[in-house]
């Protein structure tokens, strides 16, 4: 058995690069002084790792919109507006301008927000579809793996799914 563990991690190993799954998750705060340039930096290291596609948390921050700069460095954006936090609709407005600019694969409502509720927030599903008739592109959420298995509790939670183009889901080892 010691010989053989090493035999399937290198075969996982070998094999791992040929996955075509080449997005990344990606947040500016990495840093206490985030700029478009700082933005641009880290897109540029992206794309230089092989990656074609970033998902993010926010899409603008400080009056600097994310979507352009990640299509810009020849990336696509799936682009979060954080819901429901205070500025999500300067957030929804980023993530549409940047989708009717074209390179936005999916515009993400929310993200890990249904974490220990037992229903959706009243208005997600509005905001979903106001984002839905303004964009070409496909508007969705991301939730944990925990509440896409235990939806039971949720309620509204088949409208909220009924609503999206697609349906993230954050698997973690544990919570």
């Amino acid at each position: 058995m010691k010989f053989f563990a090493p035999i399937i991690v290198g075969f996982i190993a070998f094999f791992s690069v040929q996955v075509d799954a080449n997005g990344v998750c990606y947040d500016p705060d990495h840093t206490s002084g985030k700029s478009a340039s700082t933005v641009q930096a880290d897109m540029k290291t992206i794309a230089g790792a092989g990656f074609t596609s970033v998902r993010t948390y926010i899409s603008t921050f400080g009056g600097v919109d994310m979507g352009p700069i990640i299509t810009g460095a020849g990336l696509t954006a799936v682009l979060g507006v954080p819901y429901p936090q205070s500025d999500y609709q300067e957030q929804m407005e980023a993530a549409i301008k940047a989708a009717n600019a074209g390179g936005v694969y999916a515009i993400m409502v929310g993200n890990e927000n249904l974490a220990g509720v037992s229903s959706v927030p009243s208005g997600m599903i509005d905001v979903i579809n106001q984002i839905k008739s303004r964009v070409s592109c496909k508007v969705g959420t991301v939730q944990r793996n925990t509440e896409v298995i235990g939806n039971k509790g949720i309620a509204g939670w088949s409208d909220l799914v009924s609503a999206c183009d697609v349906l993230g889901v954050n698997a973690h080892p544990f919570f």
